[in-house]
């Protein structure tokens, strides 16, 4: 027997997910679900005897993917569209299984287009499509959400709804517009007498708890498609919702459920033992209003006792009805303690926030400058008073005012865009910041495709307002699609169990006080690198890679146009050829050594004949010109930086005066991993994806070895197995797993001196280079351990 298993607790613990009772004032010792995120959700039930397809509803109701029953020898899991079996376990099983059963449900979660969200919206598009004369989409939310509060309340349609059953006066008129033969067929559709999967019938209760925030998120972006993109009778064109960025330029914001319950978990950790009697809880941009409804299930996991203040602010009024129809419900079980103020403010152009917060919860808006209009580029401007660099992101003017908008010890959690941690035009910013509040959690949110609408590259940022600097949880992710899941529970368990570093393949998370307060970057790194950056930061005989080398970024062109291939080169005449070089791409540098494939028109090599008119280029690179220049002149006339670029039309945007000369250099990709660096041996390429490092003019620096001779050392050091981990404490990750390899990031690497005691050691390095570059085979166990060696690394720092 395994009576432990019974316990929510040893599957919360050993999962790291959050267990929420099932119900509010029912069965909250017996009945719960364990949240995740969008995947791995699942209902826990420890009563036997429940029907199987009572138990698909209530899994199905509350837009969760299974229910698992538990018993002392048994588990029995059943999925909601399939509710005639169950799968059945050992509980001994499942026990040292644990982690591997619970990928399982993640991998064999149900399709989502029959879910209870899919299921309600449906009505809510019939609806808007039968209100569709004359009407908008914010009148049929409104009738939408006084349908939902009859059949969840079993009011009688076209009776007003409780008190607790906040909706616009607007709704009931537009719902009483609807013929009556169609309120019916709509109440009884939405209630499940009539179209609903395999007839399940939802559990209001159970929606409006754990599904309303999928569903009113979604009915939102609905609402705000314009109206010429809804199809009467049909609906809205699925490729305009799906493709559209309605969080990044429209007003709405969307938040993924496993954000929003991170965000107030960890922005109400603060407040989980304390004996406060009220607290406000505030989001300037509140949508749908999840953030706060997030903030009350902790509230009430926690067991808050005293009163609590929901104050929301949203310029959408679409969100601020549907913010007080769901805020307004999960208040009511709270008898008079939880007061609800939702209202319609722009909290750009608001001259003042409240400033009596103790929580602010957020997701702002990710909106550019471009997109601003002008009261907002004007409130921003005067708002940030020059702490932002370059044109400022919105989202840098909701975090700066939140941070001056809390009471002492007050806290802030909010989802950030990439560029606020680590972007250098964020770095004052981010110095006025530690003026007024500590970090206390930072996560690296690496996979952009989090969220509906967007893709978008983000984190989560939590600071308490004092100066009192403590150690901050830091949270690294690398960019596959499972790996945020993971570190948002990999959190959840490093918080419950006393901080026990946790370092996985695909994410980090642990503790550290001195880099964070450093504001160069806030941005989380891997573990191992973290740790290999302290360690080296003890390290005598290291330089920091800048001050040895100006690394400059490849040419821009404007156009693929100017890129040919090998065979075309080929076919020139020599006197045409000597216009061309070979290029560095990704393609190209392969494994630490380059590749003459791919050739770039580059008529600004020293020493070529000039061409001044489009006569010399006809006749200086004829097959080139009719090949590919004269037929794409149009497209390539057209480009807008070519008048600031001081070049013509068969110019590259940004040709890179120091690629001019033919100088032997060392090379890097843009983005790369193990290997991303090469030795140029004649010169003769152009760095166009990629990077160039020139050496800096130095006696001191090369007065033991030569600039050239160092370089092919360092080729060397950056194709063993230590590359990643070097890479890894000072770059970002992207897509694939590469690290960005410009200058800002690689430019702090920490490189061996060119000093007489490493002398011996760079030179060796340096053979070994030489044979990179000219392609041999070497063992790179052997390198490993002699770049280790010269590092002082022991090798099994590098095995993790």
């Amino acid at each position: 027997m395994d009576q432990i298993m019974l316990s929510y607790r040893a599957w919360q613990h050993g999962l790291g997910l959050l267990a929420v009772p099932l119900y509010r004032e029912q069965h909250t010792d017996t009945k719960h679900v364990l949240l995740n995120g969008v995947a791995g959700n699942f209902c826990l039930d420890e009563d036997e005897g429940i029907p199987l397809l009572d138990r698909s509803a209530t899994a199905w109701s509350s837009n969760i993917g299974h229910h698992l029953t538990v018993t002392r020898n048994y588990v029995e899991v059943v999925r909601w569209d399939r509710p005639d079996s169950a799968e059945k376990y050992t509980t001994s099983s499942i026990r040292t299984n644990l982690d591997e059963f619970h990928r399982y449900l993640e991998k064999n979660s149900p399709d989502g287009s029959n879910s209870v969200v899919s299921h309600a919206l449906g009505v809510f598009r019939s609806m808007r499509s039968s209100l569709r004369e004359g009407s908008t989409g914010f009148s049929a939310l409104g009738a939408f959400l006084y349908l939902l509060g009859c059949v969840a309340s079993e009011t009688e349609l076209g009776r007003e709804l409780p008190a607790n059953w906040p909706v616009p006066a607007s709704g009931k008129t537009a719902f009483d517009a609807i013929s009556e033969a169609d309120q019916g067929y709509f109440f009884d559709r939405l209630a499940g007498k009539i179209g609903s999967f395999r007839m399940l019938r939802p559990d209001f209760a159970l929606l409006l708890r754990h599904a309303s925030g999928a569903l009113f998120q979604e009915a939102h972006a609905q609402v705000v498609l314009p109206d010429e993109d809804w199809l009467p009778g049909l609906g809205p064109l699925d490729a305009v919702v799906n493709t559209r960025s309605l969080g990044i330029t429209d007003g709405a914001y969307f938040t993924p459920p496993s954000i929003a319950r991170t965000l107030a978990e960890e922005g109400l950790r603060e407040f989980s033992n304390s004996r406060i009697e009220e607290i406000v809880i505030f989001d300037p941009a509140c949508g749908s209003g999840e953030l706060l409804k997030e903030a009350l299930r902790i509230l009430e996991i926690n067991g808050f006792s005293g009163r609590v203040l929901l104050r929301g602010w949203d310029q959408s009024q679409a969100a601020v009805d549907i913010a007080k129809f769901s805020l307004g419900w999960e208040a009511a079980s709270w008898n008079g303690r939880v007061v609800v103020q939702i209202e319609c403010h722009n909290s750009v152009t608001e001259p003042s926030w409240p400033a009596d917060n103790h929580v602010i919860l957020m997701n702002p808006p990710f909106k550019s400058w471009q997109e601003m209009h002008g009261a907002e580029q004007d409130a921003v401007q005067r708002q940030l008073m020059g702490l932002q660099a370059n044109k400022p992101n919105l989202a840098s003017v909701f975090i700066m005012r939140a941070s001056q908008a809390l009471v002492s010890d007050g806290v802030l959690a909010s989802v950030a865009p990439r560029s606020f941690f680590d972007a250098s035009s964020s770095r004052k910013l981010r110095e006025a910041l530690l003026e007024e509040i500590s970090p206390v959690v930072i996560v690296n949110l690496a996979n952009p495709s989090l969220y509906m609408h967007a893709m978008v590259q983000s984190g989560l940022f939590v600071a308490k307002r004092t100066t009192s600097r403590q150690p901050a949880t830091l949270v690294w992710t690398d960019p596959r699609p499972g790996s945020v899941g993971e570190a948002l529970r990999g959190l959840r368990k490093f918080q419950l169990e006393g901080n026990v570093v946790i370092s996985e393949g695909g994410y980090s998370v642990y503790r550290d006080k001195a880099s964070i307060y450093e504001p160069r970057s806030w941005l989380p790194r891997p573990y191992t690198g973290w740790a290999l950056g302290r360690l080296l930061g003890e390290r005598k005989g290291l330089v920091a890679a800048k001050n040895l080398f100006d690394i400059k970024q490849g040419v821009r062109m404007g156009g693929d146009v100017f890129l040919v291939p090998k065979d075309f080169f080929t076919r020139m005449s020599e006197a045409e050829r000597a216009f061309f070089r070979p290029a560095v791409t990704n393609a190209t540098l392969v494994e630490a050594h380059l590749k003459l494939e791919t050739y770039i028109f580059y008529p600004y090599t020293t020493g070529l004949d000039p061409i001044d008119s489009e006569l010399d280029l006809a006749r200086l690179v004829p097959a080139y010109y009719e090949e590919y220049l004269r037929p794409n002149k149009s497209e390539l006339t057209a480009r807008r930086s070519l008048v600031k670029a001081s070049q013509p039309w068969w110019g590259l945007i940004w040709p890179r005066e120091w690629q001019y000369a033919v100088k032997p250099k060392l090379v890097t990709k843009y983005f790369g991993q193990t290997g991303a660096f090469a030795w140029d041996t004649t010169g003769e390429f152009v760095v166009v994806v990629g990077h160039g490092w020139l050496p800096r003019e130095s006696k001191k620096h090369w007065q033991h070895i030569s600039s050239d001779e160092y370089a092919l050392a360092l080729v060397a050091v950056f194709a063993s197995r230590l590359a990643e981990k070097l890479l890894s404490q000072v770059s970002a990750q992207v897509g694939g797993g590469q690290w960005d390899l410009s200058s800002k990031y690689v430019g702090e690497l920490p490189l061996l001196a060119p000093t007489p005691a490493n002398l011996r050691v760079l030179r060796d390095l340096a053979v070994w280079g030489k044979r990179i570059a000219s392609e041999e085979a070497v063992d790179l166990d052997i390198l490993t351990e002699l770049v280790c060696g010269a590092y002082g690394i022991p090798l099994d720092a590098i095995s993790s």
